[in-house]
């Protein structure tokens, strides 16, 4: 009779090689799984800002003159007179470039008022940057990356 002495299965030094080989992989793609995540985060948040200055500009057409956005640092505020109506916090990572306590109010006729800046930097930790730009003439908003710093 034979015996057949053949095991089947994994030997311990098999797995904890393979198990090596995954975490070798893990610890190479995570910054760069990190990095994308919050360049969209960015971009979204960009974006919604972009939105929210919209709303603003057509709230302001429609005779609602007191509505502002106040940036904050890593947030910004729309506000109505002095009465917060709504605080949107940026993401993990994200923050404005410089221009602290900075508002944006505009016209009946949507046209940009007051010494808020033109173009408004956000960036996130990595140094990508996003513009949004309110064209001075119209009251237009425009979203784009930083063609240096993408």
């Amino acid at each position: 009779m034979l015996n057949k002495n053949y095991s089947k299965g994994f030997t311990l030094i098999e797995l904890v090689i393979v198990i090596a080989i995954l975490g070798i992989l893990m610890g190479i793609a995570a910054p760069v799984i990190n990095q994308t995540v919050e360049r969209h985060a960015l971009a979204a948040y960009a974006r919604e800002f972009a939105g929210d200055i919209r709303l603003v500009r057509h709230r302001n057409i429609n005779g609602e003159s007191t509505v502002k956005v106040q940036i904050l640092g890593d947030k910004y505020v729309i506000k109505k007179g002095t009465v917060i109506l709504e605080t949107k916090n940026a993401p993990k990572g994200v923050r404005f470039l410089d221009i602290f306590g900075s508002e944006i109010y505009f016209s009946g006729f949507g046209v940009p008022l007051g010494v808020g800046p033109a173009t408004i930097d956000i960036t996130n930790s990595y140094g990508n940057i996003y513009e949004v730009t309110i064209m001075v003439a119209t009251g237009r908003v425009r979203v784009r990356p930083h063609p240096d710093k993408w």
